[in-house]
């Protein structure tokens, strides 16, 4: 290998090293710190709330301050909260008769708020289950009174669940709805240093994989042969005569031998 080579060899194979230094020394992403239980109406100020309407529209509102409580409005329709802990008490979807919607959707994580699903249970095998650290009890959805909905859904799960908090819940009626409807679902908090995570669904890359490929090495040239490679001669070959070819050579022969004889006699 010539020097020049070498050394481009060893000065990208130095910074390939100081990169792995660089993933190496990298933070690792903060990871969701549950702030408390008790969290009310106005401790979920962010959240997005989206409808769809039965005639095929869609809009979206920001949970926020409504006088007196909390919540999110649109064309006919008004989500509150009041300010008391969502643990045990209800929530109140209103829909003007004329703005039908078939589905609501919450999406907690944008108000720095994760719903927690459920207490501590017993599972099949009657193992106690706990729930997520910090999280205390949790509550599943369950309407209290008014029309309920066809389906509910939780999607969207936090980093840091153990199965019982997501940052998103959908409600779904097949055929609309109009009314007045109380549910409850509990919901908890982030911390403001450390806000409500989603999971990440992709697993992590290895950041060494590729690396030295990304330095782009060249290709030392191929050795050559001390030896260069001898190439046997072809084979030699003896051609045999015929049977009948031999027969003919020896009648000649012997008739060529009574020639001679009788030329000396």
């Amino acid at each position: 290998m010539s020097a020049s080579l070498l050394q481009t060899v060893s000065t990208r194979l130095l910074g390939a090293t100081a990169c792995i230094g660089v993933l190496a020394a990298a933070p690792v992403q903060a990871q969701t710190v549950i702030s408390g239980w008790s969290t009310g109406g106005d401790d979920m100020v962010g959240m997005e709330i989206t409808v769809d309407f039965l005639n095929g529209n869609s809009q979206t509102s920001t949970w926020g301050a409504l006088g007196d409580t909390w919540g999110a409005t649109g064309s006919g329709w008004a989500l509150t909260k009041s300010s008391s802990s969502t643990y045990g008490n209800p929530w109140a979807l209103n829909v003007n008769e004329a703005f039908s919607i078939t589905s609501l959707t919450i999406n907690a994580v944008s108000g720095n708020t994760m719903f927690d699903l459920y207490r501590n249970f017993t599972d099949d095998s009657g193992v106690m289950q706990n729930s997520t650290p910090r999280s205390a009890d949790g509550w599943t959805f369950e309407t209290v009174a008014g029309q309920a909905p066809d389906s509910f859904d939780y999607s969207t799960p936090i980093d840091v669940s153990v199965g019982d908090l997501f940052g998103t819940l959908s409600l779904l009626w097949e055929d609309g709805f109009w009314g007045t409807m109380q549910f409850i679902t509990d919901t908890d908090n982030g911390t403001a240093g450390n806000p409500v995570q989603v999971a990440d669904s992709t697993p992590n890359p290895d950041p060494f994989a590729n690396l030295l490929t990304q330095f782009d090495l060249p290709t030392p040239p191929a050795a050559t042969p001390q030896h260069p490679a001898v190439t046997p001669p072809p084979p030699t070959t003896q051609s045999v005569p015929e049977p009948t070819s031999v027969l003919t050579l020896l009648v000649i022969g012997v008739m060529g031998l009574g020639t001679v004889r009788k030329g000396q006699s």
